[in-house]
């Protein structure tokens, strides 16, 4: 997972806001190995006014040869043609930046998780009331009376009651042809 930091900075020259400028980096040298990163890997240097600048760069995507990059001292210049002491920035940036990023992410992803993981719980719970439910038909009694037929659970709580007719659509409680259903104990639900 990269993360992006973005890093700012204040320019000033002759003691006030330096704006337009066009910095570059100079130096962007890891700390432990020294290797300079100054290549196509450079972030670009943007302007957000009144001598502020800021630049965006993403730790994960950087690697040197043998280490993981943990921090880089970094020399802009800011191209002006003062005294050396005004002409550079020099920044040290470090990897664990980026480490309020990743936490808020994993935040998120871990609400993600936990409402998905709820919607997991409530539907295996339906699920087991339903197979309960059907296993109290299955495993219940019934009974036809009086032109209905009755399914009671293992306990003798009726589950649901039909109304039996005959193919000529008579009321009968032998040779039933079609059921209607007259009471239903409640399903469960979500």
């Amino acid at each position: 997972m990269s993360q992006s930091v973005t890093y700012t900075f204040y320019a000033e020259v002759g003691g006030e806001p330096a704006t337009g400028l066009t910095p570059t980096f100079s130096v962007f040298r890891e700390v432990v190995s020294g290797s300079n990163l100054l290549n196509s890997n450079l972030p670009t240097i943007s302007s957000l006014g009144d001598g502020f600048y800021k630049y965006s760069f993403t730790w994960p995507d950087v690697s040197i040869p043998g280490n993981l990059p943990l921090s880089y001292l970094v020399k802009i210049d800011l191209g002006v043609s003062v005294p050396s002491g005004e002409r550079y920035i020099i920044n040290r940036i470090e990897r664990h930046d980026y480490l309020p990023a990743i936490v808020g992410s994993i935040q998120e992803s871990a609400e993600a998780i936990k409402v998905k993981a709820d919607s997991l719980i409530d539907s295996a719970e339906l699920l087991e009331a339903l197979v309960t439910r059907l296993l109290d038909i299955e495993e219940g009694n019934w009974e036809i009376s009086n032109n209905r037929l009755i399914i009671k659970d293992s306990g003798g709580v009726k589950i649901t009651e039909f109304n039996l007719f005959g193919s000529s659509g008579q009321p009968t409680s032998s040779n039933p042809y079609k059921r209607e259903l007259t009471y239903q104990k409640p399903r469960p639900t979500l």
